[in-house]
């Protein structure tokens, strides 16, 4: 937390991603027993349903450790001269794509 300056949505989200960081443990150590397949209702077997959820958390948590675009702390360390290194906006990338593309025919 030292390194980052973060504002109040970005820390609701780094404790939702700090919930889920601790749900993948509790499930990783509950799979790590658990048999890859199972009965399922129809008396088939299935994949286990605790590999999915360990999947859909595992998503989950890297969708919310990318919505806080945190900067690399050693390009951080590089660009000094900034206080807190923010990516472009979408807008931003496209315009600034839009105007390479459009250089290049010229």
């Amino acid at each position: 937390m030292e390194n980052y300056e973060l504002r109040e949505d970005e820390l609701a989200i780094l404790a939702d991603y700090c919930q889920e960081l601790s749900l993948i443990d509790k499930f990783q150590a509950a799979s790590e027993e658990a048999e890859l397949l199972v009965r399922a209702s129809h008396g088939g077997l299935q994949a286990n349903p605790i590999f999915t959820e360990l999947r859909m958390h595992r998503q989950a948590a890297m969708a919310l450790w990318k919505s806080l675009k945190l900067p690399d702390l050693d390009q951080a360390d590089e660009d000094q001269e900034d206080e807190r290194v923010v990516p472009m906006s979408r807008e931003e990338s496209a315009r600034k794509a839009a105007n390479a593309r459009w250089s290049k025919s010229g």
